[in-house]
This record gives structure tokens, sequence and C-alpha cells, in this order.
């Protein structure tokens, strides 16, 4: 089956090298140990549903240090900071991006911007993409204190969301009014009370999001709701937004008490399948695991999911080992640990 990301290639990006998953699924679930490189596959994953967009490197980077960031910090993109090795992210060749810097002099002398110069402080990025077979490029680079963006014509078809570990109510208001505009906010109220049966209502009042409580009179912003409860509003919101084809969650156990973990999952494969949308999940928690095995277990249908074991081999570098659906209960009936 054809989903918007059906496989993915990364070449020297972050600390990356190279590495490869061949098919992907409906709901894809990345496991593997603390700095193994899953944040930097989501963030590939990311790059590559805005091919198209200049600016979404420096994002990414931004995320990471949560705020903004410099010119030099794009050096970080690059694989042990080798900026004259382009990054190449690709999807069995359907569709792919090239990074590459924009260079300057140290002392920023107006020098039109050039693309391969070693030695030099990065002032931007270029970034070449191929859409089956329709090419593009943009640009964005930095001059004098000034930042100049050229943009391509080129429109993209997938809209995508990312709900980085430190950031997960990320795009939480924009998700949320999409649901209302689409009549959908009964269903997300319903699925909230599943979590949270004292909530009775999800509002966006002067460009805030606030949450009607059974026990409070007055709507409450979300930010002073409980963290549990904005963590899961957050991730379901995003997957419950029609626009959204695929959704990235990092560690998305992160702040959740191990007995809700079970309604999560139940509820992101729903909407999963509701909505077709694809998502890319990051996890170590083995008790997150159980949860999505004891829901498989109650489904009646098969569920196209897959689970990717992260793993640095001594000859291949990192690989990925795909598990099926089936296969995930079947390790956790016999405690074999594949995280």
């Amino acid at each position: 089956m054809k989903y918007p990301i059906n496989s993915i290639e990364i070449k020297k990006f972050r600390g990356i090298e190279n590495f490869k998953i061949e098919k992907f699924s409906k709901i894809n679930i990345l496991l593997g140990e603390n700095n193994i490189g899953k944040t930097s596959i989501l963030e590939a994953i990311f790059l590559l549903t805005g091919m198209s967009n200049p600016t979404l490197p420096n994002l990414i980077n931004a995320i990471r240090t949560e705020g903004e960031t410099s010119m030099k910090e794009l050096g970080w993109l690059f694989y042990n900071k080798d900026i004259n090795s382009p990054i190449i992210i690709s999807d069995q060749g359907s569709r792919s991006v090239q990074i590459t810097p924009i260079l300057g002099l140290e002392n920023g002398s107006g020098l039109t911007p050039t693309y391969s110069v070693s030695g030099l402080k990065i002032n931007g990025l270029k970034l070449l993409f191929n859409h089956k077979g329709k090419e593009g490029n943009v640009s964005f680079h930095k001059k004098d204190s000034e930042i100049t963006i050229n943009r391509s014509d080129y429109n993209e078809k997938i809209i995508a969301c990312s709900l980085p570990a430190n950031a997960l109510k990320a795009n939480l208001f924009s998700n949320i009014k999409a649901i209302i505009r689409k009549n959908k906010k009964a269903h997300l109220v319903d699925i909230i009370k599943l979590f949270d049966n004292k909530t009775l209502n999800v509002e966006i009042i002067n460009d805030e999001v606030y949450v009607q409580l059974s026990n409070i009179n007055d709507l409450i912003p979300i930010s002073f709701i409980g963290d549990g409860l904005q963590h899961f509003i957050g991730i379901c919101s995003a997957v419950l937004n029609p626009e959204n084809k695929v959704v990235l969650v990092d560690e998305i156990d992160n702040g959740l008490h191990y007995t809700v973990l079970k309604q999560l999952w139940k509820s992101l494969i729903k909407l999963s399948i509701e909505n077709s949308t694809q998502l890319f999940i990051t996890t170590h928690n083995e008790e997150s695991l159980k949860s999505l095995a004891a829901v498989l277990e109650e489904e009646k249908e098969d569920i196209d999911l897959s689970v990717f074991s992260i793993q640095m081999t001594k000859n291949a570098g990192l690989k990925a080992y795909q598990y099926t659906a089936q296969a995930l209960q079947g390790a956790i009936g016999k405690e074999i640990e594949i995280r």
C-alpha cells in the first residue's frame, strides 16, 4: 500500500552516515537506546515532507535548542560537521532532497553567495529537491544581518506535523483550530473523555486554547491543566486534524503514567485509520510497548503497524530491524528484548 512516506534513505545527516528503511507501514514505531539516532530519523522524515521549505532545517535546529539558532549552528546538520558532504534524504526515488551549505567569507565582505567553497562560514542553505521527476531548488542565506529567502512555485502535497519531545504541544492551536473548522471538535472531546472523564469541552478564545472541566466553573487555559492531559490532547489533536497526512511524535510516553498508555495507543490507532494519517513514533519505554502489544491483542482486524529496532552494528553501521505487529506481540509475550 502506498503511503505519504514509503521508505527512507539518509546520508550524511547529523550523526547518521548512512541509514535505510525500505518499507514503512501506516503506523511506525522506532525503538533504540538513547542517542542512537531516533530523533534524527524523525527529523529527516520531516525534512523530506517539507523539502521545498528552505527554512525547515533551521527550524529543526531551533526546536533542539528551544529557541532561535545562529547560522553557524547549521553546521550541526551535517555528518561530523563536514559541510563538504551534502545531506541526502530520499524515499525510493519518489521524492528526495539534497542540502548543501551556502558559504561566505568570515568578514562578510559582500561576495555573491557560493555553495562549495571550503573553510568559510555558513551563511545559509540550498535545497535541491525532486518529486516524481519534478525538480526544484530553494535557499535562504544571511547577508549583512538580513535574510534572503528564495522559494519555489512547487506546491507541497504532504502536510506533516512534528511533535518534538521537548514541545509536544507544538502546533496545538493550529490543530485544534482546524478540528473546529472541520466540525470534529465533539469527536476530540469524546476522545479526551476516555483519558479524563472530567473534560467537558475545548475552546479557542483570543488565540489561546482553553479546557472546560466538570469540577471547575471557569474555562482553564490549557497550560494550567496537568502535563499528562496536555500531552494527550496535543498528540490526539495532531492525528485528528484531517489536514495532517503525516504525524511524527518523539518520545510519546514522556510525562504519561503507565496506566494511560493503553488508552493512548488505542486512540492513536483508531484515529490513524479513520483519517488515513501515517504515524512515526519513537519510544524506549517497556511499559509503552507492553501497552501497545495489549491493544494489538484486542484488535479484531489486522493493523498495518511495524516496529523498527534501531541498532548500531559493528560492520554495517546503523541498521533497522523490522518487526510486524504479530512479531511484537510474540516478543513481548516471551519477554524477548527488542529495544
